[in-house]
């Protein structure tokens, strides 16, 4: 689904006098550009989706504009601060939230929230294991500091332990 600022308008849907003065007045207002198709073109058949400013919801001639516009196939415009909301089931929840536009994203956060607890969870468990995995091979450095005998190229070790010295 794409986001866009324009909404397109068919012969047919012209022919609607509420609908045009409803464009019109979103025109006007500057929310959206509405585009009158000349006879023979159609809408896009992609549905698409546009974000409106809350304040403009707050102006009733403005919104009973928007919900007349939205009567129009394919259009759907959404409240800026709208999100996914739960209502029905995940299921239908997510596929409504899918069909007014949110990113999978949004979607996660505001309708899966346990996914966001799982990584955040997986997250703080993989730096505890890093942290862990830092601190043991220090300890262990520090552990086996001096252990190690030095062997020079000169000086061979005989399988009794003892060194002969030029051998």
């Amino acid at each position: 689904m794409q986001r866009t600022d324009t909404i397109f308008l068919n012969v047919l849907d012209q022919t609607d006098p509420e609908l045009m003065a409803a464009a019109r007045h979103i025109d006007r207002t500057g929310l959206l550009r509405v585009i009158c198709l000349p006879p023979g073109e159609g809408r896009p058949r992609e549905p698409h989706f546009s974000i409106v400013p809350d304040e403009a919801f707050k102006d009733h001639n403005t919104y009973n504009a928007i919900v007349k516009v939205c009567e129009v196939p394919g259009v759907i415009i959404r409240w800026a601060s709208e999100v996914p909301t739960k209502a029905e089931g995940l299921a239908a929840d997510e596929a409504r939230a899918r069909a007014r536009g949110f990113t999978e994203t949004e979607i996660e956060t505001h309708l899966r929230p346990w996914v966001a607890e799982f990584k955040a969870a997986q997250q703080a468990a993989m730096w505890e294991a890093e942290k862990d995995y830092k601190s043991a091979v220090e300890n262990y450095a520090q552990a086996v500091e001096g252990t190690h005998p030095v062997v020079s190229g000169s000086d061979t070790v005989d399988l009794s332990g003892e060194k002969r010295p030029g051998a």
